[in-house]
């Protein structure tokens, strides 16, 4: 929401993972966060839509025409760095959700596992020694009475 700042290591990290670096010795790059970056996708995208090549004839339409063309050119590649950030950004939230999500949903399945073990050995003793079942409530009274005849 924040964006990145150049005192924070993991702002250092990301933005390395998500390609924002301009130059990294200097510490300049896209800095702001993704919403930011989407904005000026959108302004620059109705900038490049605006251009035209204009019609001109004479000694100056080369000159124009060349001024132009590579203003655009400057405007798709502004464009396309913006856009392979915010991809990367995305990317890097989508594989950190699909690990939460996958780390509940298989933590969930592991407990599943276990209760339905745990009901399959509990029926195996129920039915192997229930009479001695029966007896631990008992045995587990007359233990915290604290007499030393019923301990023993």
């Amino acid at each position: 929401m924040q964006g990145y700042n150049s005192s924070n290591k993991i702002s250092l990290k990301y933005m390395t993972l998500t390609g924002r670096w301009t130059d990294k010795e200097k510490n300049r790059g896209y800095w702001g966060p993704l919403a930011q970056q989407e904005a000026a996708i959108n302004a620059e995208n109705i900038k490049l839509q605006s251009l035209r090549l204009p019609d001109t004839a004479g000694d100056k339409a080369f000159i124009v025409m060349r001024q132009v063309t590579e203003q655009m050119t400057s405007i798709s590649n502004y464009i396309s760095k913006l856009s392979g950030i915010r991809s990367r950004v995305l990317a890097l939230l989508h594989q950190f959700i699909s690990e939460v999500y996958y780390e509940k949903e298989f933590d969930h399945l592991s407990e599943t596992i276990f209760e339905n073990y745990k009901k399959e050995v509990d029926t195996l003793i129920v039915g192997s020694c229930g009479e001695v079942l029966e007896q631990i409530p008992a045995v587990m009274n007359r233990l915290s009475d604290g007499d030393q005849e019923s301990i023993s």
